[in-house]
């Protein structure tokens, strides 16, 4: 993992992603009340990380995302995937920042963040509202 400051993601670093995933889902389903965690699948998050062109190292954290155009419209917008500190000293400012470089560099008018994988939203929320992101939608779910 170390190296260049911001890269794609190699096959190298499988294990330390894994790990990072895991350790990271562990933790938010004994913190967190959210029934979706109990149905994460890590082969199936690990096949998405590496079938993506759009997964980056980007210092210690991995950052994935997409760049769509949502049937409602027809303007670009940027959605982050799944976001995980993968190493401690670097600060949450270089995901948002790269976030919306790439943004830009695609075109996109909207940036799109979440707080699915957090075990404290709120603590999550207000590292991306700092960098100027709002809160514009909930989700709800019910479990069948």
């Amino acid at each position: 993992m170390v190296g260049k400051p911001e890269r794609r993601v190699e096959g190298s670093d499988y294990d330390i992603i894994r790990r990072a995933l895991e350790a990271s889902l562990q933790r938010a389903k004994a913190k967190s009340t959210k029934v979706w965690l109990h149905t994460v699948d890590m082969d199936c998050v690990m096949t998405m990380v590496y079938s993506r062109d759009t997964a980056y190292i980007v210092g210690g954290y991995l950052v994935v995302y997409d760049v769509l155009v949502p049937e409602y419209t027809t303007a670009r917008f940027l959605e982050e995937v799944l976001v995980c500190r993968l190493s401690r000293g670097t600060s949450f400012d270089v995901v948002t920042s790269f976030l919306c470089r790439k943004a830009e560099e695609a075109g996109c008018v909207i940036v799109g963040v979440g707080t699915a994988l957090a075990w404290n939203d709120d603590a999550l929320a207000s590292l991306y509202i700092k960098d100027g992101f709002s809160i514009e939608a909930t989700s709800l779910v019910k479990v069948l």
